[in-house]
């Protein structure tokens, strides 16, 4: 694992929306669009993406499209060091969360069930659902304090 640097209020900024998109199929970011979403001025964003790609926390992406399929240029995306600075399971911290109670997609399905300690793939499927499975509904996770 990387030793992480400490980031700039606007670096985190940048990094929290670079890593909410982290995995999806369009996991790349305009710096003008990161600005809108952030309320930096262009050249703040431009600094901070710099910054962090030179952390390992970003990385430059060239040739992208936009939703029509027409060439848009170039942007950025988190790196997976940058996605878990911001966004680390809430269980095994080794993985990026992608699930809206913190976990990674392996720590959700192998949580156990309050009432009977069995994983959840391991409960009867009926219309979709899993039956009897008990576990304690979370408030969605916000890991994104960081030491500044």
């Amino acid at each position: 694992m990387v030793l992480m640097e400490k980031i700039s209020e606007r670096e985190r900024k940048v990094l929290i929306d670079l890593a909410e998109v982290y995995g999806d199929e369009a996991d790349c970011r305009f710096m003008k669009y990161i600005g809108e979403r952030t309320d930096l001025e262009y050249s703040q964003v431009r600094r901070s993406v710099r910054s962090l790609a030179r952390k390992g926390y970003a990385e430059f992406v060239r040739g992208l499209f936009n939703d029509e399929g027409m060439v848009a240029g170039s942007g950025y995306r988190a790196t997976k060091e940058g996605a878990l600075l911001v966004k680390a399971c809430i269980d095994c911290k080794k993985e990026v969360s992608n699930m809206t109670d913190g976990r990674c997609m392996l720590c959700w399905e192998i949580r156990k069930c309050e009432k009977c300690g069995k994983p959840y793939d391991q409960h009867k499927l009926v219309n979709g659902y899993r039956q009897e499975f008990v576990f304690t509904e979370v408030e969605p996770v916000s890991n994104t304090k960081l030491e500044l």
